[in-house]
Formats: structure tokens, C-alpha cells, sequence
């Protein structure tokens, strides 16, 4: 199936070279991935991009015909611009709003045999994905906290060797990192996964159980 092919893919590369800067600093720099992408989803269009190289180079869909390699890539790179948290809080709105809408009406909030319902609803695997650190076991949660942590200082250093104003949760030397994490779960993350477990799918496993 094309379609999970591409979410499994999209998967992979939806952090493909990623600098350790995020799409303010990279705009604020004038970098040139963010020139290049007029600065809109600057490194959710570089991950997308460096990931079709990569599989045009090894001829990954090179036994596919041509309408099929098409689809797949396109697939690929609408679940990796998924990721972009610019439109976080927006993605988290429209779902509500779906659910909502769904109870109210008494009827199932996505039918699978539609495909803008479907994208919608990878475009929510990705996103859990892509904060999966978030639900995994404390001590893998802890260490990959950790790893984001540092990447998030270093980035927090490089703003401060510019003079410009530090992000708030990038600053070593201010930065509550408990309290910042916990804001980090029961905002960003937990939000996510609340409404991820609403999904009704006779296939998929229940996020409860993760």
C-alpha cells in the first residue's frame, strides 16, 4: 500500500539532516535552506527534500511506475511538512472541532474510506511520531530529553554569540528544565496523544495502550 509505504518513509527522513537550529534561528540567520524556502516550513521542506534525494539516488521507487512514484513522493512530503509545529495548536484545533462535530452528529469521526480523512489522520501518526519521545518508558524518555535539551542549548549558545535575544527554554543559564519539560508534555504532547486515543480503527492498536 503506497499510502503506509510513504507514512513509514516519511517516517524515517522527517528529520534528514537536521542542523540543530530550528526554523526561527535559520530565518533570523538568513540561512540558505531558508532563503531557498522563502521562509515557510523551512526545515520541514529541507527534511522532505533531502529525503526524496536520498531515495532518487538509491532508485528506491525505480520498479514503480512513473504515476506511482508520483503519488509516492508526494505522500511522503506532505507527511513530513506534517511535522512543521508552526501548525501545531491549529492541527490540534481542527481535530477537536472534527470530534466535536462527530459527537455531535453520532457518527465516527473519520471514514478511512476517504482519502482527505485518511491524510488527516497520518498526518497525526507523524506528529505522534515525531514526539514519541514523549510516550516511551522513562528511561528512554529521560535520555532523549536530555539529547533535545542539549541540541536546544547549543542553539541557545549560538544566539547568545550573536547578541541576539535567547529563546526562553534554550538558555543554559535560566532554563528550569523540569518545569519546562512538564509544560513541554501537558501542552504540547499530551493534547496530541489525548486525541490520537479517540480514534476508532479496528486495525490500529490503541494508543492507551502505549
Amino acid at each position: 500500500d503506497l499510502e503506509l509505504v510513504a507514512l513509514i518513509v516519511a517516517g524515517f527522513g522527517h528529520d534528514a539532516a537536521h542542523p540543530g537550529r530550528n526554523n526561527a534561528f535559520l530565518i533570523k540567520q538568513r540561512h540558505p535552506v531558508a532563503l531557498r524556502y522563502n521562509d515557510i516550513a523551512v526545515l520541514e521542506s529541507f527534511h522532505s527534500a533531502t529525503t526524496v534525494r536520498i531515495l532518487e539516488a538509491q532508485g528506491f521507487w525505480a520498479g514503480l511506475r512513473p504515476s506511482a512514484q508520483r503519488i509516492l513522493r508526494k505522500l511522503v512530503v506532505e507527511n513530513i511538512l506534517a511535522t512543521d509545529m508552526q501548525r501545531h495548536f491549529n492541527f490540534l484545533q481542527e481535530m477537536k472541532t472534527r470530534f466535536a462535530d462527530a459527537r455531535e452528529n453520532s457518527r465516527d469521526a473519520f471514514d478511512f474510506s476517504q482519502a482527505n480523512d485518511r491524510k488527516i489522520l497520518y498526518s497525526l501518526a507523524i506528529k505522534c511520531a515525531d514526539l514519541g519521545h514523549s510516550a516511551k518508558p522513562w528511561k528512554l524518555h529521560y535520555q532523549w530529553s536530555l539529547r533535545c535539551t542539549e541540541e536546544f542549548f547549543a542553539q541557545g549558545d549560538a544566539e547568545k554569540a550573536n547578541g541576539w535575544p535567547v529563546t526562553q527554554i534554550m538558555d543554559r543559564d535560566a532554563v528550569n528544565l523540569p518545569k519546562s519539560q512538564q509544560g513541554f508534555l501537558k501542552i504540547v504532547c499530551l493534547p496530541l496523544f489525548t486525541l490520537a486515543g479517540k480514534v476508532k480503527c479496528d486495525k490500529c492498536p490503541s494508543v492507551a495502550q502505549h
